[in-house]
């Protein structure tokens, strides 16, 4: 016999296969450490082998084999497992602009025959509301907009954070969850309305951000990106969600954090054309005290839209318009 034949016998031989087996399983197992993401990939395709080893060898000598497999498919499905225990979640910040807490759809059903506006629809925000968790019970210290924003970003009341009203900027040294965030190995950015007196430039303690000065516009808003002036085109909340949605999937390999602020609804409201005629016709119900002056307006001040009997479909419409991106 040659030694070429020898060979070729050695390796028809069960404890040549067996060894080949081993070799190849350390080969797996290497693969498996280094592409954990692909372990189920790979765990079918080791599965496979074996089902084709046992209908072209001897049973006893594929059943070994496949005996001797199985602590590999468990390091891998535990290696997996790990590897998806490690993973940190993503998080998406969106904050829509001087939104009623019960201008949503699902709030106006559950309020029933009390609902002001239950022709109203969100059907996204409804979702988010049924599938996560709702604070029923929460309130706010200052609501304006710059001071709002400052306590979501540092978690801080007002005369801590340095931000009590709207002329203030943002103060660039402010440790807020963004900067921590980075330190723990995330990519972070701001997107939409800032509005922080109109502090302009690259929003600090982001690595990225696409906003505008003050309180912008709804049409054609130029935005800065990265503190460069940039003119856009449509709907600014439209707008904004392009560049959130873009950011993501650029960065969909890493953690991330996203802050996306809307400007709706913000007045003067203004929806994009798709929502111009959305409630058409509808009416708010009436509530007693109505026509009630507030307490922090003047005498000479003109009369609000509701206290004239009248209903402001264009802030609905705007809410719904944001809802639509939220939907995206």
């Amino acid at each position: 016999m040659t030694e070429t034949a020898a060979d070729g016998a050695a390796d028809s031989r069960p404890e040549g296969r067996f060894a080949a087996f081993r070799h190849r399983s350390f080969v797996l197992y290497f693969l498996a450490r280094v592409f954990t993401t692909f372990g189920a990939q790979i765990l079918s395709v080791a599965v496979i082998w074996h089902i084709y080893a046992l209908t072209k060898s001897a049973l006893f000598t594929g059943l070994v084999g496949l005996v001797q497999f199985l602590p590999l498919a468990l390091l891998v499905l535990v290696a997996r497992a790990d590897a998806a225990a490690a993973r940190k979640p993503n998080f998406l910040f969106i904050y829509t602009d001087d939104q009623r807490w019960d201008a949503m759809g699902v709030v106006q059903r559950e309020q029933g025959d009390r609902a002001r506006f239950p022709w109203f629809q969100s059907p996204h925000m409804d979702r988010l509301a049924a599938e996560g968790v709702r604070f029923r019970n929460a309130f706010v210290t200052l609501p304006l907009c710059a001071p709002s924003r400052a306590v979501f970003l540092t978690g801080r009341y007002n005369h801590l954070n340095g931000v009590a009203n709207n002329r203030t900027p943002f103060p660039a040294d402010s440790v807020t969850h963004s900067t921590l965030l980075r330190a723990a190995g995330y990519t972070t950015a701001y997107i939409g309305k800032w509005h922080m007196g109109n502090q302009s430039g690259k929003r600090p303690g982001f690595d990225y951000s696409a906003s505008f000065i003050g309180q912008g516009r709804y049409v054609d808003c130029p935005i800065e990106v990265n503190g460069v002036p940039t003119p856009s085109k449509g709907w600014v909340d439209d707008v904004t969600t392009d560049y959130a949605i873009r950011f993501m999937r650029e960065h969909r390999d890493r953690p991330f954090a996203v802050m996306l602020g809307y400007k709706a609804t913000h007045g003067p409201f203004d929806p994009p054309e798709r929502a111009r005629e959305r409630f058409a016709g509808e009416q708010a119900r009436p509530v007693p005290n109505l026509a009630s002056r507030a307490i922090y307006r003047g005498p000479a001040d003109e009369p609000s839209t509701a206290a004239k009997g009248g209903t402001n479909l264009g802030y609905f419409r705007c809410i719904s318009a944001a809802d639509d991106n939220l939907g995206r």
